[in-house]
């Protein structure tokens, strides 16, 4: 069995493909923009598929620790731009609260599994779910009380959009 001769006018591409892509990329600067079109096609995978999101999720990972954020909100779904930096105030408002209701959910969940009678929980199953639970309540005590309304990045958005 003979091996397939390579296609020199096919580009070679580097896996995994959201690299290659993030490669292509460069330089990304706040307010860069990039078709939806053409982010399905360095990902191999319409946006509607799951492949798409992990891409993108892979994308934003990799450029979070620069201070980027990618998003496809405002763009009416035809192109991903990353966030101006004046923008990312609000979005850490928005993550700030986000992680607040998973705390609070999580902390929900653990109190009504220890208050459920069907649950039959062992001692060490029980002891494991209220030491979770506690350090729950803990970090979002924690989160509310560092809360300072005069320095809310949400508010100084605000005010710096309405001047």
């Amino acid at each position: 069995m003979e091996t397939p001769a390579l296609n020199p006018s096919v580009d070679l591409r580097r896996l995994p493909l959201w690299k290659d892509t993030l490669a292509k990329m460069e330089p990304i600067t706040f307010g860069s923009r990039w078709r939806t079109e053409w982010l399905e096609e360095q990902l191999c995978a319409r946006r509607d598929q799951p492949e798409f999101c992990f891409g993108i999720d892979h994308l934003n990972r990799a450029i979070r620790p620069r201070g980027f954020v990618l998003t496809c909100r405002g763009e009416g779904g035809v192109a991903y731009r990353t966030l101006h930096a004046d923008e990312i105030p609000e979005y850490l408002a928005t993550k700030e609260e986000r992680a607040k209701a998973h705390l609070r959910n999580a902390e929900t969940v653990a109190a009504g599994v220890l208050m459920n009678p069907e649950a039959n929980l062992t001692t060490l199953e029980r002891e494991a779910i209220e030491h979770k639970q506690r350090n729950l309540a803990l970090k979002l005590a924690l989160l509310q009380r560092h809360e300072d309304p005069v320095i809310d990045p949400a508010l100084r958005t605000a005010e710096l959009r309405n001047a």
